[in-house]
């Protein structure tokens, strides 16, 4: 038998990274929305908050964009948090600010908001003037997403978007 020697000079291969991938952008034109709250004193043994309150803030509609995906429904649930507001971003370091996924046609997203935001939001909500809903970041994979960004829009145009891939 003949055995071969590696020769130094063979260049060893550098794993492939994987390529970034362009953010999709989804668009969804708000056609109701709900807000509750309530307050109480916390009897979880769990957690070590005092209170807890619920304030979430949900927004429903109809998916625009991708136009390739078949949703039936959509609804948004926006978790209102102190340490999201601006006097508290140097203490967070996060990638993303929420989730969406798909099952049987319904398409649920789950995201933080600034707490101090929420006022305003229901302010122009109540006046009927917040059509859309704008959210951006990877695309559907198994049903779920996680999304960098999301902005809420009195109107938008086919200018604001990019281009549907």
């Amino acid at each position: 038998m003949v055995k071969t020697k590696k020769t130094a000079t063979a260049k060893r291969r550098r794993p492939r990274s994987k390529a970034r991938e362009e953010p999709v952008y989804y668009a969804i034109a708000i056609e109701d929305w709900e807000w509750s709250y309530s307050f109480s004193a916390n009897h979880m043994k769990d957690r070590h908050e005092l209170y807890n309150e619920y304030r979430h803030l949900h927004l429903m509609g109809k998916l625009l964009r991708p136009s390739k995906i078949k949703v039936d429904t959509v609804r948004l649930t926006f978790l209102p948090n102190d340490t999201y507001n601006r006097d508290q971003w140097d203490r967070q370091v996060r990638a993303y600010v929420g989730t969406l996924n798909l099952y049987r046609g319904h398409m649920d997203g789950l995201f933080s908001l600034p707490s101090d935001a929420l006022p305003h939001l229901l302010t122009m909500l109540t006046a009927d003037k917040i059509k859309f809903a704008v959210l951006h970041g990877a695309k559907l994979r198994y049903g779920h997403a996680d999304m960098a960004g999301f902005r809420l829009e009195m109107n938008i145009d086919d200018d604001d978007l990019p281009p549907e891939g």
